[in-house]
Protein backbone atom coordinates (compact mmCIF):
# COMPACT_ATOMS: atom_id res chain seq x y z
CA UNK A 1 0.00 0.00 0.00
CA UNK A 2 1.48 3.28 -1.07
CA UNK A 3 0.74 6.49 0.79
CA UNK A 4 -1.42 8.90 -1.18
CA UNK A 5 0.21 11.83 0.55
CA UNK A 6 2.68 13.98 -1.30
CA UNK A 7 5.86 11.97 -1.65
CA UNK A 8 8.39 14.28 -0.10
CA UNK A 9 11.56 12.70 1.22
CA UNK A 10 14.06 13.21 3.99
CA UNK A 11 17.63 12.57 2.95
CA UNK A 12 19.12 10.61 5.84
CA UNK A 13 21.97 8.09 5.69
CA UNK A 14 20.72 4.54 5.27
CA UNK A 15 22.07 2.04 7.78
CA UNK A 16 21.44 -1.73 7.84
CA UNK A 17 17.79 -2.64 7.36
CA UNK A 18 15.64 -5.05 9.36
CA UNK A 19 12.78 -6.67 7.47
CA UNK A 20 9.75 -7.11 9.69
CA UNK A 21 6.90 -8.41 7.57
CA UNK A 22 5.09 -8.20 4.29
CA UNK A 23 2.08 -5.90 4.35
CA UNK A 24 -0.96 -8.06 4.97
CA UNK A 25 -4.26 -7.82 3.14
CA UNK A 26 -7.36 -8.77 5.13
CA UNK A 27 -8.97 -11.79 3.50
CA UNK A 28 -11.81 -12.46 5.92
CA UNK A 29 -10.24 -15.63 7.32
CA UNK A 30 -9.38 -16.17 10.98
CA UNK A 31 -6.61 -18.73 10.98
CA UNK A 32 -3.10 -18.40 12.36
CA UNK A 33 -1.87 -14.85 12.66
CA UNK A 34 1.22 -13.59 10.86
CA UNK A 35 4.07 -12.62 13.19
CA UNK A 36 6.22 -9.63 12.37
CA UNK A 37 9.90 -10.12 12.90
CA UNK A 38 10.10 -8.01 16.03
CA UNK A 39 10.68 -9.67 19.36
CA UNK A 40 8.48 -8.64 22.26
CA UNK A 41 9.70 -5.89 24.53
CA UNK A 42 11.01 -8.28 27.17
CA UNK A 43 13.64 -9.68 24.79
CA UNK A 44 17.32 -8.77 25.04
CA UNK A 45 18.68 -6.45 22.38
CA UNK A 46 22.19 -5.41 21.45
CA UNK A 47 23.56 -2.17 20.06
CA UNK A 48 24.74 -4.06 16.98
CA UNK A 49 21.19 -3.90 15.68
CA UNK A 50 20.67 -2.27 12.31
CA UNK A 51 17.90 -1.29 9.98
CA UNK A 52 16.49 -4.31 8.28
CA UNK A 53 13.44 -5.56 6.52
CA UNK A 54 11.78 -8.82 7.42
CA UNK A 55 9.43 -10.84 5.30
CA UNK A 56 8.74 -14.53 4.87
CA UNK A 57 7.06 -15.74 1.69
CA UNK A 58 6.30 -19.12 3.30
CA UNK A 59 4.68 -17.97 6.53
CA UNK A 60 0.94 -17.96 7.04
CA UNK A 61 -0.32 -14.45 6.32
CA UNK A 62 -3.86 -14.74 7.63
CA UNK A 63 -4.84 -11.65 9.56
CA UNK A 64 -5.75 -11.92 13.21
CA UNK A 65 -7.95 -9.65 15.29
CA UNK A 66 -6.57 -6.14 15.65
CA UNK A 67 -6.27 -4.28 18.92
CA UNK A 68 -7.07 -0.69 19.94
CA UNK A 69 -4.28 1.77 19.27
CA UNK A 70 -3.83 5.45 19.87
CA UNK A 71 -5.07 7.80 17.17
CA UNK A 72 -4.09 11.42 16.76
CA UNK A 73 -5.85 13.66 19.31
CA UNK A 74 -7.83 10.73 20.72
CA UNK A 75 -6.92 9.75 24.32
CA UNK A 76 -7.51 6.03 23.84
CA UNK A 77 -5.49 3.59 25.90
CA UNK A 78 -2.68 1.98 23.96
CA UNK A 79 -1.38 -1.55 24.63
CA UNK A 80 0.98 -1.75 27.59
CA UNK A 81 4.64 -2.34 26.84
CA UNK A 82 7.14 -4.20 28.97
CA UNK A 83 9.82 -2.12 30.66
CA UNK A 84 12.51 -4.77 31.16
CA UNK A 85 14.02 -4.87 27.69
CA UNK A 86 17.70 -4.11 27.28
CA UNK A 87 19.89 -3.11 24.37
CA UNK A 88 23.40 -4.23 25.10
CA UNK A 89 24.30 -2.63 28.42
CA UNK A 90 21.60 0.02 28.07
CA UNK A 91 18.10 -0.30 29.41
CA UNK A 92 15.12 0.65 27.31
CA UNK A 93 13.37 3.68 28.75
CA UNK A 94 10.34 2.52 30.71
CA UNK A 95 7.25 2.71 28.54
CA UNK A 96 3.78 2.07 29.92
CA UNK A 97 0.27 2.38 28.58
CA UNK A 98 -1.03 5.91 28.30
CA UNK A 99 -4.04 6.54 30.51
CA UNK A 100 -6.88 8.93 29.81
CA UNK A 101 -5.57 11.39 32.38
CA UNK A 102 -2.22 11.45 30.58
CA UNK A 103 -0.25 11.10 33.81
CA UNK A 104 2.18 8.61 32.26
CA UNK A 105 4.59 9.24 29.44
CA UNK A 106 2.73 9.81 26.19
CA UNK A 107 2.93 7.04 23.64
CA UNK A 108 3.52 7.86 20.01
CA UNK A 109 0.17 8.03 18.19
CA UNK A 110 0.04 5.20 15.66
CA UNK A 111 -1.96 4.82 12.44
CA UNK A 112 -4.95 2.57 13.19
CA UNK A 113 -5.57 1.68 9.57
CA UNK A 114 -2.00 0.49 9.03
CA UNK A 115 -1.87 -1.52 12.28
CA UNK A 116 -5.25 -3.18 11.81
CA UNK A 117 -3.74 -6.04 9.81
CA UNK A 118 -1.29 -7.07 12.53
CA UNK A 119 -1.85 -9.23 15.61
CA UNK A 120 -1.60 -8.05 19.20
CA UNK A 121 2.01 -9.12 19.74
CA UNK A 122 3.12 -7.42 16.55
CA UNK A 123 1.42 -4.15 17.44
CA UNK A 124 3.02 -4.24 20.89
CA UNK A 125 6.42 -4.69 19.27
CA UNK A 126 5.79 -1.82 16.88
CA UNK A 127 4.87 0.40 19.81
CA UNK A 128 8.16 -0.57 21.47
CA UNK A 129 10.18 0.55 18.45
CA UNK A 130 8.13 3.71 17.94
CA UNK A 131 8.70 4.72 21.60
CA UNK A 132 12.28 3.51 21.93
CA UNK A 133 14.88 5.51 23.84
CA UNK A 134 18.37 4.35 24.84
CA UNK A 135 20.46 7.31 25.96
CA UNK A 136 23.53 5.18 26.70
CA UNK A 137 23.80 3.84 23.15
CA UNK A 138 22.25 6.97 21.57
CA UNK A 139 19.44 5.07 19.86
CA UNK A 140 16.11 6.87 19.69
CA UNK A 141 12.73 6.82 18.05
CA UNK A 142 12.25 10.16 16.30
CA UNK A 143 9.94 11.63 18.93
CA UNK A 144 12.48 10.76 21.64
CA UNK A 145 15.52 12.46 20.11
CA UNK A 146 16.80 14.79 22.85
CA UNK A 147 16.19 18.49 22.17
CA UNK A 148 19.87 19.10 22.92
CA UNK A 149 21.00 17.01 19.93
CA UNK A 150 22.80 19.14 17.37
CA UNK A 151 25.34 18.94 14.55
CA UNK A 152 28.61 17.40 15.65
CA UNK A 153 31.94 19.14 16.10
CA UNK A 154 34.36 19.38 13.18
CA UNK A 155 37.58 17.44 13.72
CA UNK A 156 40.48 16.53 11.41
CA UNK A 157 39.92 12.83 12.12
CA UNK A 158 36.53 11.15 12.56
CA UNK A 159 34.73 14.36 11.69
CA UNK A 160 31.13 14.28 12.95
CA UNK A 161 30.17 17.80 11.91
CA UNK A 162 27.66 16.62 9.31
CA UNK A 163 25.80 14.28 11.69
CA UNK A 164 23.17 14.94 14.34
CA UNK A 165 25.05 14.15 17.55
CA UNK A 166 24.87 14.05 21.31
CA UNK A 167 26.66 17.29 22.31
CA UNK A 168 28.39 15.80 25.35
CA UNK A 169 30.07 12.92 23.49
CA UNK A 170 30.04 14.21 19.90
CA UNK A 171 28.74 10.80 18.82
CA UNK A 172 25.92 10.48 16.26
CA UNK A 173 22.38 9.65 17.31
CA UNK A 174 20.90 6.56 15.66
CA UNK A 175 17.25 6.96 14.67
CA UNK A 176 14.71 4.13 14.55
CA UNK A 177 11.90 4.48 12.01
CA UNK A 178 9.29 1.68 11.99
CA UNK A 179 7.01 1.77 8.96
CA UNK A 180 6.25 0.12 5.64
CA UNK A 181 8.23 0.38 2.42
CA UNK A 182 6.82 2.83 -0.12
CA UNK A 183 9.73 2.97 -2.60
CA UNK A 184 12.94 1.05 -3.20
CA UNK A 185 15.86 2.23 -5.33
CA UNK A 186 18.56 -0.43 -5.07
CA UNK A 187 19.00 -1.41 -8.72
CA UNK A 188 18.82 0.35 -12.07
CA UNK A 189 16.52 -0.79 -14.92
CA UNK A 190 19.26 -3.17 -16.11
CA UNK A 191 19.38 -4.88 -12.72
CA UNK A 192 22.76 -3.41 -11.81
CA UNK A 193 23.48 -2.00 -8.37
CA UNK A 194 22.99 1.73 -8.06
CA UNK A 195 25.88 3.72 -6.65
CA UNK A 196 23.33 5.77 -4.72
CA UNK A 197 20.68 3.52 -3.15
CA UNK A 198 17.66 4.54 -1.12
CA UNK A 199 14.59 3.16 0.61
CA UNK A 200 11.48 5.19 1.44
CA UNK A 201 9.22 4.30 4.35
CA UNK A 202 5.74 5.50 5.35
CA UNK A 203 5.94 5.66 9.13
CA UNK A 204 3.43 3.98 11.44
CA UNK A 205 3.56 6.96 13.78
CA UNK A 206 0.84 9.48 12.92
CA UNK A 207 3.04 12.48 13.70
CA UNK A 208 6.51 10.98 13.21
CA UNK A 209 7.07 12.43 9.74
CA UNK A 210 6.14 15.88 11.08
CA UNK A 211 8.49 15.39 14.03
CA UNK A 212 11.32 14.54 11.61
CA UNK A 213 10.45 17.62 9.56
CA UNK A 214 10.62 19.82 12.65
CA UNK A 215 13.99 18.44 13.75
CA UNK A 216 15.57 19.13 10.37
CA UNK A 217 13.91 22.53 9.96
CA UNK A 218 15.02 23.66 13.40
CA UNK A 219 18.61 22.88 12.43
CA UNK A 220 18.35 24.66 9.07
CA UNK A 221 18.82 28.28 8.12
CA UNK A 222 16.52 29.76 7.15
CA UNK A 223 13.88 27.64 8.86
CA UNK A 224 11.31 25.88 6.71
CA UNK A 225 7.84 27.06 5.78
CA UNK A 226 5.46 26.15 8.66
CA UNK A 227 2.65 25.79 6.09
CA UNK A 228 4.58 23.27 4.02
CA UNK A 229 2.63 20.12 3.23
CA UNK A 230 3.30 17.20 5.56
CA UNK A 231 5.79 14.67 4.26
CA UNK A 232 4.28 11.45 3.01
CA UNK A 233 7.33 9.27 3.60
CA UNK A 234 10.94 9.36 4.75
CA UNK A 235 13.75 8.37 2.39
CA UNK A 236 17.08 7.05 3.63
CA UNK A 237 20.11 7.20 1.31
CA UNK A 238 23.45 5.44 1.10
CA UNK A 239 26.42 5.70 -1.26
CA UNK A 240 27.61 2.20 -2.15
CA UNK A 241 30.93 3.29 -3.62
CA UNK A 242 32.92 6.27 -4.75
CA UNK A 243 31.55 8.27 -7.63
CA UNK A 244 31.45 6.47 -10.97
CA UNK A 245 33.94 8.98 -12.32
CA UNK A 246 36.53 7.22 -10.18
CA UNK A 247 35.88 4.00 -12.07
CA UNK A 248 34.61 2.00 -9.10
CA UNK A 249 31.88 -0.60 -9.38
CA UNK A 250 29.18 -0.24 -6.71
CA UNK A 251 28.78 -3.10 -4.29
CA UNK A 252 25.21 -4.34 -3.71
CA UNK A 253 23.43 -3.13 -0.59
CA UNK A 254 23.14 -6.27 1.56
CA UNK A 255 22.54 -4.91 5.06
CA UNK A 256 19.02 -6.29 5.26
CA UNK A 257 18.28 -8.64 8.17
CA UNK A 258 15.49 -11.11 8.84
CA UNK A 259 13.74 -10.35 12.12
CA UNK A 260 10.36 -11.88 11.33
CA UNK A 261 10.57 -14.32 14.20
CA UNK A 262 13.10 -12.73 16.52
CA UNK A 263 14.85 -9.36 16.80
CA UNK A 264 18.46 -9.80 17.92
CA UNK A 265 21.90 -8.33 17.22
CA UNK A 266 22.58 -8.24 13.49
CA UNK A 267 25.41 -10.72 13.94
CA UNK A 268 22.83 -13.24 15.18
CA UNK A 269 20.20 -12.65 12.50
CA UNK A 270 20.09 -14.10 9.01
CA UNK A 271 20.46 -11.84 6.02
CA UNK A 272 17.34 -11.12 4.01
CA UNK A 273 17.73 -10.73 0.26
CA UNK A 274 17.49 -7.06 -0.64
CA UNK A 275 16.02 -8.04 -4.00
CA UNK A 276 12.99 -9.41 -2.13
CA UNK A 277 12.06 -6.03 -0.66
CA UNK A 278 8.70 -4.88 -1.94
CA UNK A 279 6.40 -1.94 -1.38
CA UNK A 280 4.25 -2.59 1.67
CA UNK A 281 6.82 -4.64 3.58
CA UNK A 282 6.95 -3.67 7.27
CA UNK A 283 10.46 -2.69 8.31
CA UNK A 284 12.50 -1.07 11.02
CA UNK A 285 14.72 1.46 9.29
CA UNK A 286 17.78 2.65 11.15
CA UNK A 287 19.49 5.84 10.06
CA UNK A 288 21.52 8.93 10.90
CA UNK A 289 20.33 12.47 10.27
CA UNK A 290 22.97 14.20 8.18
CA UNK A 291 23.55 17.40 6.24
CA UNK A 292 25.66 17.75 3.12
CA UNK A 293 28.66 19.96 2.43
CA UNK A 294 28.31 22.00 -0.72
CA UNK A 295 30.93 24.15 -2.39
CA UNK A 296 30.15 27.82 -1.81
CA UNK A 297 30.83 30.86 -3.97
CA UNK A 298 34.02 31.59 -2.04
CA UNK A 299 35.47 28.19 -2.87
CA UNK A 300 35.04 26.64 0.53
CA UNK A 301 32.84 23.88 1.81
CA UNK A 302 29.62 25.21 3.27
CA UNK A 303 27.40 22.94 5.35
CA UNK A 304 23.85 22.59 4.09
CA UNK A 305 20.95 20.26 4.51
CA UNK A 306 18.80 18.66 1.87
CA UNK A 307 15.40 19.94 2.91
CA UNK A 308 12.29 17.85 2.68
CA UNK A 309 9.48 19.41 0.78
CA UNK A 310 11.24 19.81 -2.53
CA UNK A 311 12.44 23.34 -1.88
CA UNK A 312 16.09 22.62 -2.56
CA UNK A 313 18.98 22.97 -0.16
CA UNK A 314 19.30 25.41 2.72
CA UNK A 315 22.51 26.68 4.19
CA UNK A 316 23.03 25.94 7.85
CA UNK A 317 24.16 28.55 10.30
Amino acid sequence: MVSKKKAVHADIPLLPQIELAKKQRFNGDSGNSFQLGITDASSNFNSDIGEGQLRDENENTTVCESIPVVSENVPEQAPALHSSATLGDGTITKTVAKTNDHTDKELVAMDKAQLATYDTLTVTRLYTFANYSDAKNLIYAVENIPPTATWGISKPIHDKSTLLCDPSSNMPCTVWLPGFVSRVWLFDPKGETRAHVSISVVLFGVNTASATHNIIDNLSFPNGDPNEECWGDIRALHWQSAYKAQGKTPKPFTDVYDARKVFKPKSEMDYYGATNLQMGDAVLMEAYIKHYRLKGNIDKLTPSTNVLGGSGKRTLS
